[in-house]
């Protein structure tokens, strides 16, 4: 059983979001060529990147996170299927692959001290929009006490 103290949230709290479709392709590619292996991004990914960039670039914290962090995510995805809006996407992406992208790119702005590595305790959820919802990702971003 997990032990989840609830004075471990010591903050800051950031909230993040990130408007726009989130992409089906969560993370790089590769291609091998001979014995070269080569990594490369889908316009769409280097696209999901810059959304990120451009909404946390004005929530960065004055001083990046020192300690453990907690990250809490949630995925919208539009849908035409009148069936689906409001309901669980159960198809891909896989949630152990979304924060990928987000992770590195708040990493690479400065929110975590030693590295994304920070990261202890991630909660990821996707679903479908409901009716006159936006797609998009919400992010939090919550320090937490070192002690469990």
């Amino acid at each position: 059983m997990i032990k989840i103290n609830k004075g471990n949230a010591i903050g800051p709290e950031i909230n993040i979001a990130v408007p726009g479709q989130p992409p089906s392709v969560t993370h790089q590619s590769g291609t091998r060529i001979g014995a070269n292996h080569h990594t490369y991004k889908t316009p769409d990914l280097l696209g999901w990147e810059r959304r990120i960039r451009d909404a946390a670039w004005y929530k960065k914290p004055e001083k990046p996170f020192s300690g453990p962090v907690l990250l809490i995510a949630w995925f919208f995805y539009e849908t035409k299927d009148k069936k689906k809006r409001g309901t669980w996407k159960e198809s891909k992406p896989d949630t152990d692959n979304m924060l990928k992208t987000p992770k590195d790119v708040l990493e690479s702005l400065g929110f975590f001290e030693k590295g994304d590595q920070q990261s202890c305790m991630e909660i990821v959820g996707k679903q479908w929009c409901d009716e006159g919802q936006e797609p998009g990702m919400y992010l939090t971003i919550v320090g937490m006490d070192r002690h469990v």
